[in-house]
């Protein structure tokens, strides 16, 4: 979710791409089930790089215990 204090359109929709494209990095290490993930996204995301907005994510699922155990990210 991007409010409309975070900018424009386009740079909100840029934010949704960026987290989607880490959450999808990420499927093959969720566990399997149905659930929902909701992430609020801030000012700094539309210029982080790709291995920070993963380094912000990750603690997120693994303290929600969504991650596989064998499968981790090194």
């Amino acid at each position: 979710v991007v409010s409309k204090k975070q900018g424009k359109a386009v740079q909100r929709n840029r934010m949704k791409r960026r987290l989607r494209e880490v959450i999808r990095l990420l499927l093959p290490q969720l566990r399997e089930g149905t659930y929902d993930l909701i992430f609020l996204c801030r000012k700094g995301l539309g210029t982080a790089k790709g291995d920070k907005i993963l380094s912000a994510v990750l603690p997120l699922l693994t303290k929600a215990n969504l991650l596989n155990d064998e499968k981790r990210v090194p």
